[in-house]
């Protein structure tokens, strides 16, 4: 393991025959690069892996604008206009913005889980990338954070359960289907 911005990796933990490893000694906020080795029962040592790099799931650091404003139209402002009204709108508060906007991005878990609440502003009609990001937001939502969903038609694009005729959200948003 390194820190993302070191050259070399240090021995973090040797001897490990699962598949899966979770570092609980990070830090919130800081990116980490991790690659492994094998070694064989003659003490032969394979070359590094590929590098995988991402940030702890600590969900304290603020909040994380996911901009799907896709600039299709001439009369919408633009990224820089986009950007100067969120940072108004958010004042002191602590938050980050994630551009989504090409068919097939998708929020990662690395980004999601920096975060205690993400605003995911979708404002396209036809484009909806939101869907690509379902299991990240799956994951994201089974701790404890906050979603807030803006969109053109996102929620209707979005949709795989029935919301019951007495529940809130259909009698005062008029959503019938949820995922």
């Amino acid at each position: 393991r390194k820190l993302h911005t070191e050259t070399n990796f240090t021995i973090w933990q040797s001897g490990v025959t699962d598949t899966t490893f979770i570092d609980n000694q990070v830090t919130g906020l800081v990116e980490y690069d991790y690659a492994i080795t094998a070694v064989d029962q003659l003490g032969n040592e394979s070359p590094l892996s590929v590098t995988v790099s991402s940030y702890p799931a600590t969900f304290d650091g603020g909040i994380l604008i996911v901009d799907e404003w896709i600039q299709d139209y001439a009369y919408f402002p633009d990224q820089a206009e986009q950007l100067a009204w969120m940072d108004t709108v958010m004042g002191t508060t602590p938050f980050m913005v994630e551009t989504v906007e090409t068919n097939g991005a998708a929020l990662s878990k690395g980004d999601a889980g920096r975060f205690s609440s993400i605003f995911w502003m979708d404002e396209d009609i036809f484009t909806k990338i939101l869907t690509n990001s379902n299991s990240t937001l799956d994951w994201y939502l089974s701790n404890p954070t906050n979603v807030m969903i803006d969109g053109y038609q996102t929620i209707q694009n979005w949709s795989t359960y029935t919301v019951p005729p007495d529940h809130l959200l259909r009698q005062e948003f008029g959503v019938s289907n949820f995922n």
